[in-house]
């Protein structure tokens, strides 16, 4: 994700500074299109008036920006944009102990993928304490992505933005079992998904399928330890609430990692 959408920032004019974790080759490719590499993160943040993060997970997204030398280099004032999909925990930390620092913070998880990253397409949740932090990324968030929601407070971003990939975790299994008992029945995949597009079983899951089957792209698009991530991390949203299906669906997705799908 962060590749294509650092790409439009860069398209729109912004100034991209990056530090290089463990793969080169994504900045490398950027540089030629004015991407700056510095030697470090610190480096990289320093005179930023933005600091965008989007990382893979709860742990590394804690780790890497409550780093001492980090979390040191971004001065007061700069605005903290979080667009991973973590928990609302953890978003809740990092907006904490950012504040303390005169950070402001932008809760902005994204989806759509990366076509909707590639195409500037995404679809943006922002949550923030201070509204003008919001209004004052708007240009930046209209660079990569096309609908932007203000959806509340600090934290209310990844509470959204964990519903919705709950619901397509829900509608690729369900899918997935559809598809299978069609096979068995003889019916065409292909007419059987221009039926359901515009039918009452449409899904974001369906435009995934068809878009793969389209382009000849069997291969894994989304990891199954994200999967897992996810689901967890909407499970324990409000533990008041039941939710069997999810519970359900979580569970199969566990042993489907357990019997080596990844």
């Amino acid at each position: 994700m962060g590749e294509p959408m650092a790409k439009n920032l860069l398209k729109a004019g912004f100034s991209v500074t990056t530090a290089i974790h463990r793969n080169r080759a994504p900045a490398e490719r950027l540089e030629p299109l004015g991407l700056t590499i510095c030697p470090s993160p610190a480096e990289a943040v320093k005179d930023a008036d933005v600091v965008i993060g989007i990382l893979v997970s709860d742990a590394a997204t804690l780790s890497h920006f409550e780093a001492p030398d980090l979390a040191g280099a971004i001065k007061p004032g700069t605005i903290f944009m979080e667009m991973s999909s973590c928990c609302t925990e953890t978003m809740m930390e990092l907006s904490q102990f950012y504040k303390a620092r005169g950070v402001r913070v932008v809760d902005a998880p994204v989806s759509g993928g990366s076509f909707g990253a590639e195409a500037a397409t995404l679809s943006i949740m922002c949550g923030s304490d201070d509204e003008t932090a919001i209004q004052e990324v708007d240009d930046i968030l209209h660079a990569v992505g096309k609908s932007i929601y203000n959806v509340g407070k600090c934290g209310a971003g990844k509470i959204v933005k964990n519903l919705n990939n709950l619901l397509l975790m829900l509608n690729i299994r369900g899918l997935a079992e559809v598809y299978s008992v069609a096979k068995a029945e003889g019916i065409d995949i292909n007419m059987l998904a221009d039926v359901i597009s515009t039918s009452s079983g449409n899904s974001f899951a369906v435009f995934l399928l068809r878009t793969f089957t389209e382009e000849r792209k069997y291969g894994p698009s989304f990891a199954m330890n994200l999967v897992l991530k996810d689901l967890a991390n909407a499970l324990k949203i409000n533990d008041s609430v039941p939710m069997p299906l999810t519970s359900c669906v979580y569970q199969i997705f566990k042993e489907d990692n357990a019997n080596g799908v990844r």
